[in-house]
């Protein structure tokens, strides 16, 4: 991240969805290259190495290019390397995902643990499931986090905003996300909100969407979800509390919670605002 976005003066988005940066392009081939190009270098024998029928079966059923013309069928050329590495860097990346794909099926599977591990690292927003490339986010979630961010926007809920922010920001630290910390201010933001629209200082969050659901702004469903979901990160063994150190806190977990507070923060102000609210 840079310092911008450190210090909450950029936003980026949070989840490499329908792009990819040179860091996830470079991960993904740095997975690649040792599976498809292991051995490149010492083959200078007429023996056909596995490499070569790695990289032959790709240049042939996914590149779907000639295989006379395949630069692995002679023997230390190193064009295959400055080939695959190239296609890794330029290409689109749904093509570079369709590639993803083919190499795990290529692998009998066997690449998906780690083409994962970097996915997760990289802040992506797909993971390798049952050899399928699949969406752990869509562009509907990351619009209600961005919602939120615009719906705390004015002065007055400047708190709310800071800790949207905060925990978007800990959630897509590539280098060192913080999952537990992240949740903590999404729920925060929630409890910010409640007590501008209360007036009070200090108010229990029950008692805040109690009032919310009195006052016909909250429906009295969506308030026992959010009494829930508070529950869940300050009970006794929630995460606020933070009594273990092998948490199970993870990315789904982080991002599911800011995705949810985020949609309350405008649903709220929505709703305020239509209502001539606070």
């Amino acid at each position: 991240m840079s310092f911008s976005e450190r210090m909450g003066l950029k936003q980026g988005p949070p989840i490499q969805l329908e792009s990819m940066d040179e860091a996830l392009r470079n991960g993904l081939f740095n997975i690649v290259h040792p599976f498809l190009l292991k051995g490149l270098r010492d083959s200078r024998t007429a023996t056909r190495r596995p490499w070569q029928n790695r990289f032959n079966s790709m240049w042939s059923d996914f590149f779907r290019l000639p295989l006379h013309e395949s630069p692995a069928n002679y023997a230390g050329d190193t064009k295959p390397n400055a080939f695959i590495h190239e296609f890794f860097r330029d290409a689109e990346w749904n093509r570079v995902y369709d590639a993803v794909e083919y190499l795990v099926e290529l692998s009998n599977g066997n690449l998906s643990e780690a083409f994962n591990a970097v996915l997760e690292r990289e802040v992506a927003g797909y993971r390798i499931l049952n050899g399928v490339v699949t969406p752990i986010s869509d562009a509907a979630q990351l619009g209600a986090i961005q919602s939120g961010l615009d719906a705390s926007g004015e002065a007055r809920l400047s708190s709310v905003n800071s800790h949207l922010a905060t925990s978007l920001r800990l959630l897509s630290d590539r280098e060192n996300p913080d999952y537990r910390n992240s949740i903590k201010e999404a729920i925060s933001a929630v409890e910010s909100l409640t007590s501008i629209v209360t007036g009070k200082t200090k108010p229990d969050l029950k008692d805040a969407l109690r009032e919310l659901e009195q006052s016909g702004t909250l429906h009295s469903a969506l308030k026992g979800a959010f009494q829930k979901l508070y529950g869940w990160t300050s009970d006794e063994n929630g995460v606020r509390h933070a009594l273990m150190e092998d948490s199970t806190i993870d990315f789904a977990d982080a991002q599911f919670m800011l995705v949810a507070c985020s949609a309350f923060v405008y649903f709220i102000t929505a709703k305020l605002a239509h209502s001539g609210g606070k």
